[in-house]
């Protein structure tokens, strides 16, 4: 990729964060601004308060840069404030769920530390993995939650982001990547620092008790 990069003299991008990473190979390189388009699906639709399931939070994690282990940290802050908060998890199903009680040998090192995390916590009777959503599936999600959250910690675009708040969910991002281009902080959702869970968990708390 470097030496595609060193070798062109135009090239697409949608985020600060690439432009940033294609100039530092090519300082030459002409930068065109191309925005992502979304699946057709979540261009319909509107996230209402009213009629979301309360202190529901939907995320994504299909492999280790998503950050899911920050999410599980700051959840037992959530859950002591509310008692009733769910995570709705896509993205992957566990093996045990898939194959029975055969499944742990098809589980990976990063799964493994994922359901110690979550038996660590005590949050067993709080998370349910969803496995891998088609986009009306996933449009269901957004819509039903009372908040999306990304705690990636790396991201250029992100698609689920950019889904969630084109229907209007109640967004908390990382501030990785390209993600700072996406939310204006505190006027159409928050941003908190990658490896500070004890923030995640504030502004959901936040978007929680905020009312409209």
């Amino acid at each position: 990729e470097i030496l595609a990069l060193q070798k062109i003299h135009h090239v697409f991008g949608r985020t600060t964060w690439d432009r940033a990473c294609v100039y530092n190979v090519n300082p030459d390189v002409v930068y065109h601004y191309c925005p992502e388009l979304l699946r057709a699906p979540f261009y319909t639709g509107q996230w209402h308060r009213d009629t979301c399931e309360k202190h529901t939070i939907f995320a994504v994690a299909e492999h280790p840069i998503k950050g899911l282990p920050y999410l599980l940290q700051a959840l037992p802050i959530v859950i002591s404030k509310y008692p009733d908060t769910r995570v709705r998890i896509a993205g992957w199903k566990s093996a045990r769920e898939d194959m029975g009680m055969l499944g742990f040998l098809y589980i990976s090192a990063y799964h493994r530390y994922i359901d110690r995390e979550i038996k660590r916590h005590k949050l067993e009777d709080y998370i349910q993995f969803l496995g891998i959503l088609n986009a009306e599936q996933m449009k269901t999600e957004y819509l039903h939650a009372n908040a999306f959250v990304l705690p990636s910690v790396m991201e250029n675009e992100s698609n689920t982001l950019s889904e969630a708040k084109m229907l209007g969910v109640p967004c908390v991002a990382s501030y990785v990547g390209g993600a700072l281009d996406r939310i204006q902080h505190g006027v159409d959702g928050y941003q908190y620092p990658s490896a500070e869970p004890e923030m995640l968990a504030y502004y959901l708390c936040k978007i929680f008790e905020d009312g409209e």
